[in-house]
């Protein structure tokens, strides 16, 4: 386990609109025992659809491929489409998004993904908001104020890697970018951290998984608020719980007296 899942982990159990009982993890690396024993482990990426449905939020980790099975990622990407649920990608050192670049999961991605790409952490660096973050609630780790926002985004210090990918997706927002790296076009910035709509959800991409550094001079709070707004942005805000197992939809936006209307 990273320390960024360490300290997620950590921040939701203390949630009380999330707790203990609200986070739940599928750890890769964990013994079988573990996870047939430990009520805070999944035995498996795929329980039946009326448990995966019960989600709001979905985080994955440096995973590889063979992990991410066909039905993993189909249930995943209906999750999030028709379902209006959240993913979270991290990036990781071992394995990285390249690694989803033959699943289905791949065109759902703020980010187009290069599978040849490796880490680069030949020189450290400091990240670089862009001028829409400060339209995205979880970027905003000073409210309104640009300066305490500065503050707190400097507090991450310099980063020692990232994960680049070949673009930025025609429909993504980049919210964070790499100060001088470019995508293979040579001429826009590395996208450190991106989101987009996908159907009724959204997903956001994170080229790194070392936010963590958030708490260096300030303990939780930015740490915290940084994940606190994603997730309540993601799924708290319209979180259906197990009743998301069905959708009513009308077939069109506007009707005339007299009209058929299909539910």
């Amino acid at each position: 386990p990273t320390w960024e899942w360490r300290f997620i982990k950590e921040v939701f159990h203390r949630d009380p609109l999330v707790g203990m009982r609200g986070f739940r993890t599928f750890l890769r690396s964990a013994d079988p025992k573990v996870r047939q024993t430990n009520e805070l482990f999944l035995p498996t990426l795929t329980p039946k659809r009326s448990d995966f449905f019960a989600n709001d939020v979905i985080f994955l980790g440096d995973m590889p491929a063979a992990t991410l099975s066909t039905r993993f990622c189909e249930m995943a990407k209906e999750f999030v489409s028709n379902f209006g649920g959240g993913l979270v990608v991290l990036a990781g050192p071992r394995f990285g998004p390249g690694e989803l670049a033959e699943t289905p999961l791949a065109e759902m991605l703020p980010v187009v993904v290069d599978p040849d790409a490796g880490i680069r952490d030949n020189k450290p660096f400091r990240l670089q908001l862009t001028p829409e973050a400060m339209e995205v609630d979880f970027m905003r780790l000073g409210g309104e104020d640009p300066a305490e926002n500065a503050k707190a985004w400097g507090n991450l210090g310099r980063l020692p890697w990232y994960q680049p990918v070949a673009r930025l997706h025609p429909l993504a927002t980049a919210l964070a970018e790499h100060p001088t790296d470019t995508c293979v076009d040579g001429k826009t910035p590395q996208p450190l951290i991106a989101i987009r709509h996908y159907g009724r959800g959204e997903v956001v991409y994170l080229g790194f998984d070392e936010t963590w550094r958030l708490r260096r001079q300030y303990g939780e709070l930015y740490y915290r608020q940084f994940w606190g707004q994603m997730i309540h942005r993601l799924g708290l805000s319209h979180a259906l719980g197990s009743q998301k197992r069905f959708v009513v939809r009308t077939d069109r936006q506007q009707y005339q007296i007299d009209d058929t209307a299909l539910v």
